[in-house]
């Protein structure tokens, strides 16, 4: 089965393998051939992910937060998980279908998101990007349409009383899984400030233009000019709110999408 694969997609299994080793992991997952196709950069897989703002390095970020990292694996064979081989099977058959010869990073990629369940569709899912999204757009780089160009993703600033620092972990750890690594830890790298005002009030700051207050359960909007893009949040409708607050950050600035 191997003869059918292309330069690029076994070079894949290589990058797959040093990401393997990268996180102490003592076998090959769906979540390292994720990060194998991100390395593979000239291929067409890697393309049409980084079109989604995804990088390898966030990718990783991620992966650690899902499968943990290992404890030393050696330098040695890592073999491949009964999903990763899974994987490697429906990228022929994607290839087959297509009436392919060959076996590509794009097919690689589609049988990645040919599974149910697995640690690169759970990486996907924290990176706040859908498998059915970069499948549709891999059906289209094959039907002859262009990759379109990646876009900076937001970076954003929490500013909370201190009081609130909890309240405001919770916020940036959603955002993040909505926008994959959004939020910024220096006001000065961020392009947009998120104002988290609880019931008992709102941390001093200086509000500009993008300057988002999130007014959380009921309280009321900071003293100065109108914000019309005010985000309401309640911890009883927290997940739909976020979600809204996530696609508002998406528009905030023109480079983002």
């Amino acid at each position: 089965m191997s003869e059918r694969f292309t330069e690029g997609a076994r070079a894949v299994s290589v990058h797959a393998k040093d990401e393997a080793h990268r996180l102490a992991h003592d076998h090959i997952g769906t979540e390292h051939l994720l990060l194998g196709l991100l390395r593979q950069s000239t291929g067409t897989a890697a393309r049409v992910l980084t079109s989604f703002g995804l990088t390898a390095e966030r990718c990783a970020r991620h992966a650690v937060a899902v499968v943990g990292r290992g404890r030393g694996a050696g330098g040695g064979h890592l073999p491949f998980t009964p999903r990763a081989k899974k994987s490697l099977e429906l990228a022929v058959r994607q290839a087959l279908e297509f009436g392919h010869d060959h076996v590509a990073t794009e097919h690689l990629l589609l049988g990645l998101l040919g599974l149910t369940d697995g640690g690169a569709l759970d990486v996907l899912a924290r990176c706040g990007v859908r498998g059915e999204d970069v499948r549709e757009r891999v059906l289209a780089v094959l039907a002859g349409f262009v990759v379109p160009q990646p876009r900076p993703a937001v970076r954003v600033f929490l500013r909370y009383r201190h009081e609130d620092r909890h309240l405001a972990g919770r916020i940036g750890d959603a955002l993040d899984r909505h926008l994959g690594g959004a939020v910024v830890e220096d006001v000065r790298e961020s392009d947009v400030q998120l104002l988290v005002v609880s019931p008992e009030g709102a941390p001093p700051a200086e509000t500009s233009a993008t300057t988002i207050p999130v007014l959380v359960d009921g309280a009321p909007p900071p003293v100065g000019p109108p914000h019309d893009n005010r985000v309401e949040l309640r911890h009883e409708t927290f997940l739909r709110d976020v979600t809204r607050l996530a696609d508002l950050l998406r528009h905030a600035q023109p480079a983002v999408g």
